[in-house]
Order: C-alpha cells, then structure tokens, then sequence
C-alpha cells in the first residue's frame, strides 16, 4: 500500500458533506473516482465524518472492473463544480492524512498544494473534522 484515496465535496448551500470513494484504476493508470458517496448532513459533520473517511480510504483497494467506473459529461462535471467545494484525501502508508483543498481550473480541478493540511495518524479521528472545514474554507 503506497496510498489510499477518497474525495469530500461540500455542498456550497446545503452545508451537506458527500465523501466519495475511489480506487485504483483497473488498468492501472492511478485513481478512478467511483461516484458513490457517503451522505453527512452539516448537522453530523464533526461526529461522522471521520468515519466515512476512514471508510472511503479503507475500500480503496477493493479490485473494481473498468465497467464499475462511472464517465461524466462535461455538462454533468461543471453544473457539480459549480454547486461543491472539493477536497483531495489521500493517506499514505506512514498512515499521514493529506487534505488537499482544489480550486475549479478549466472545467476540471487543480490542487493548491500550498495549501495542504497533514493530519498526523494518532489524530485523525479528533484532528480530521477541523482540518476539512479548513480546507473547504481554502477550496475554490
């Protein structure tokens, strides 16, 4: 394991979390969004969202085939970036938690690296919930 994926949207009116799980692409070209969410309510960020993350990270490696990877439209993709703020996860095997906040780039995503958040792994169920409100405050 050199890396786990997930990513968390937050709805820009609704307050509402979505985390999505990734995998490792079948063909293995990197990491394919999944298109399944975890739902946390704003009202339940700061008790579940730690789970699900940890959830989402865990499933990573779960073998998928290529016909479980969703395509989006470019319509589809736009009217979703328009609506969240989106944060990159990755956990990598020292078990470090990296919160990346993206900002919308030509229809797709970049990630502000400078910006990251290390989430140390002996505090990610009491460090997680704050660093992703952060991040989501950095996102674009």
């Amino acid at each position: 394991m050199a890396y786990e994926k997930a990513s968390a949207h937050l709805h820009r009116e609704s307050g509402e979390c979505l985390i999505e799980h990734m995998c490792r692409h079948p063909e293995g070209m990197g990491s394919a969004t999944l298109r399944e969410y975890a739902r946390v309510p704003a009202s339940d960020f700061e008790r579940r969202v730690s789970d699900e993350v940890i959830r989402a990270l865990n499933n990573y490696h779960t073998p998928r085939s290529l016909d479980s990877i969703p395509a989006d439209t470019g319509a589809q993709r736009a009217e979703w970036l328009r609506d969240h703020k989106v944060v990159s996860i990755t956990r990598f095997a020292s078990g470090v938690i990296e919160l990346v906040p993206m900002r919308r780039e030509r229809g797709g995503l970049r990630g502000m690296r400078d910006r990251a958040i290390e989430i140390p792994p002996d505090a990610v169920r009491t460090q997680l919930p704050s660093g992703l409100r952060k991040a989501f405050e950095d996102a674009e």
